[in-house]
């Protein structure tokens, strides 16, 4: 999985590429630390880029990003997520626990 990194004012854009299926997905919750130990309060991930996604390391790791930014007091939003990406999201109840956006633009305002 690729990681591309854009900071927009206030907030760090992580835009993910490729799938959530392996170990190196890991890597996202080490960026998100990285961010929150920088006094970093708002990140978006952006997962349009993102072809497959499974509960270990997919939702596991956007799980642990988003208990790595609310410990720091700080804000995790996801935005372009696919139908399935929301329907799963739907189904483990985390939709009301993630803050979901169908773009960028509406996630960093």
């Amino acid at each position: 999985m690729k990681i591309e990194e854009v900071i927009e004012g206030d907030v760090v854009i992580l835009t993910l590429h490729g799938n959530m299926l392996e170990p190196d997905s890991c890597e996202l919750a080490e960026k998100v630390n990285g961010f929150a130990k920088k006094n970093i309060r708002r990140v978006v991930i952006d997962l349009n880029g993102v072809k497959r996604m499974n509960s270990a390391y997919g939702l596991g790791v956007l799980m642990t990003c988003y208990l790595i930014m609310n410990r720091a007091g700080g804000e995790l939003r996801l935005a372009n997520l696919n139908q399935k990406e929301k329907r799963i999201l739907k189904v483990m109840k985390l939709n009301h626990i993630f803050k979901l956006y169908n773009n960028i633009a509406d996630a960093i305002h």
